[in-house]
């Protein structure tokens, strides 16, 4: 996830819990539809509580989970444009819950009622149509509602997710704002802003969630720790990429207001030598009037003094120009890097679950066996 705001309650506290991640490619997105719809195994869902859970903004009669997964998959890409931009955010996941605590003592209406006023807190800032569906699961330890979203710009056609997450402090404005219209009046708390320890904090609340217990130090990572190491990494990535695609767009922005800058004076420098020109053919021809001489020498000073000006301009225009390309191909690198480090580990998880799947297996089929 790209951001999170999550605490464990601390000495009667209860925290609002408001986390948001961006998903670039329909593989991902539909990883996580199925997450959201139970197609997939989910190991910290309970299977029988599983027809409490709730879906917002699809129509009802669906068959199967199946089905209503294909729904709201084509109800995602109906919203999108044509043509997507490579490495664009296509969809926008929320998900708010708070303190298992703040469950603890609400009755289902008042659960609700929070829910409720989340949903109409992101339909205000995404725009209705925008937000394409969502949901509540109570199947799993704390009750939480997701939200998918399409940050499409209706002025221009285009997905435009900058417009509003691209300010540098989107998130910490998102969560002071989620706490000042919604979580306050539930009398639950923000949460330390700019705090350090955010992702520790929500590391130790996640497991206390999934009834996970701490295991030794000593003993062999399972899947599951891979997977939790994938997500951080995937995390510092995406923030990484984010960050670096912003300074590329800056360096690629400034390098053509060079070029530009250049050019003016290029052209300068042929027009003062086009009127050096002209004006050393007429001073080698008889002048009857002084005052015509002066004005002319006067402005051939002038001209002189500008094409001198600009030609001592473009060795440092051309050093900043190259400069300038060189940082952008560093930052190009380093965002491949990063790329790459991501989809290794990411196979590496892969590769540890097969295994995992075929352990089990045949432990299985062991076991069928002997009895």
């Amino acid at each position: 996830m790209s951001n999170s705001s999550s605490q464990l309650s601390i000495e009667g506290q209860m925290y609002q819990i408001v986390r948001v991640q961006k998903l670039k490619s329909m593989v991902s997105i539909q990883r996580s539809v199925k997450h959201s719809f139970r197609t997939q195994t989910t190991p910290n869902a309970d299977p029988e509580k599983e027809r409490e859970n709730n879906v917002i903004g699809l129509k009802k009669g669906a068959k199967s989970k199946s089905e209503l997964e294909e729904q709201a998959m084509q109800k995602l890409k109906d919203r999108m444009p044509t043509k997507l931009r490579k490495n664009g955010v296509l969809c926008v996941e929320h998900l708010v819950t708070a303190s298992p605590e703040f469950f603890d003592k609400k009755s289902r209406e008042e659960q609700n009622e929070y829910f409720i006023k989340s949903l109409q807190f992101f339909k205000k800032k995404w725009g209705e149509k925008n937000v394409i569906f969502g949901g509540i699961h109570r199947d799993e330890t704390t009750p939480h509602m997701y939200l998918y979203v399409v940050p499409l710009d209706e002025k221009t056609g285009r997905l435009n997710c900058r417009k509003w997450l691209g300010e540098r402090d989107a998130l910490n404005k998102l969560q002071t704002n989620f706490h000042k219209d919604v979580a306050q009046e539930f009398g639950l708390d923000r949460g330390l802003e700019g705090s350090k320890a955010q992702h520790q904090t929500l590391k130790k609340y996640y497991a206390k969630l999934n009834d996970i217990e701490l295991k030794n130090e000593s003993e062999k990572p399972t899947a599951g720790d891979y997977l939790k190491e994938v997500s951080g990494l995937s995390n510092k990535v995406e923030s990484l990429l984010d960050r670096k695609n912003t300074e590329i767009n800056t360096l690629i922005e400034k390098n053509q207001l060079l070029e530009g800058e250049r050019g003016r004076f290029v052209k300068a420098i042929e027009w003062g030598e086009s009127k050096n020109k002209e004006l050393n053919i007429k001073y080698k021809d008889p002048i009857s009037e002084r005052e015509e001489v002066e004005y002319l020498h006067k402005e051939a000073v002038e001209l002189e003094r500008l094409a001198t000006l600009a030609a001592n301009r473009i060795p440092n225009l051309q050093n900043e120009n190259e400069a300038l390309k060189i940082a952008l191909r560093s930052a190009q690198e380093k965002s491949l890097s990063y790329q790459n480090q991501f989809f290794n580990l990411k196979d590496q998880v892969e590769q540890e679950e097969n295994i995992n799947q075929q352990n089990n297996l045949a432990s299985n089929n062991k076991g069928g066996l002997s009895d």
